[in-house]
């Protein structure tokens, strides 16, 4: 009689164990779901935001911008812009916006690290700091990884450096 109990607890104790493992596994799903959701809608709003910068940009710009490059650059992000948010279903305008803020970022950081005689990691802590003093929060480490380009990159990443970078346009800083 003591068997046969024990044998049923054993059963039930395994069936709840492996209940609780395709639980773990389905909530490991669903939080993996959320955080692509998460990003998509981050690099949407990045594209927005963007693209209303680009207007802004196109109504305040001087004749003369001084670098072909950084004028060529927002052209086509304009456009990436335009031609991401009228509708299309096809993802690669959200990835070229994120892929342009990149651009924008390494060009204006690796400027101003031989502008400033930094160090790498002193560049990382001056643009971590410069974001804070904008308003928002990122760590040293963040801008290491957003520099190299390993892994993706949170919508609030993505916005917090692309504030950076714009920072420089609307101030025409350094």
């Amino acid at each position: 009689m003591i068997n046969t109990v024990t044998e049923r607890l054993n059963r039930i104790e395994e069936a709840c164990h492996n209940d609780f493992g395709n639980i773990s596994s389905e909530f490991t799903s669903i939080k993996a779901s959320i955080e692509i959701l998460q990003n998509d809608l981050a690099q949407r709003y990045a594209v927005v935001r963007r693209a209303d910068f680009d207007q802004q940009s196109v109504s305040n710009e001087p004749e003369t911008n001084g670098s072909g490059l950084g004028s060529s650059l927002d052209s086509a992000s304009a456009s990436t812009s335009s031609s991401s948010s009228s509708g299309s279903s096809n993802l690669s305008g959200i990835f070229d916006i994120t892929g342009d803020i990149k651009i924008r970022f390494k060009e204006h950081f690796d400027r101003l690290m031989k502008a400033r005689n930094y160090t790498f990691d002193e560049m990382c802590f001056s643009v971590a700091m410069d974001i804070r003093s904008l308003g928002g929060n990122i760590k040293i480490s963040t801008v290491k990884t957003f520099y190299s380009g390993v892994g993706r990159s949170t919508v609030s990443t993505v916005n917090q450096i692309n504030a950076w970078v714009n920072s420089f346009n609307n101030n025409n800083a350094e």
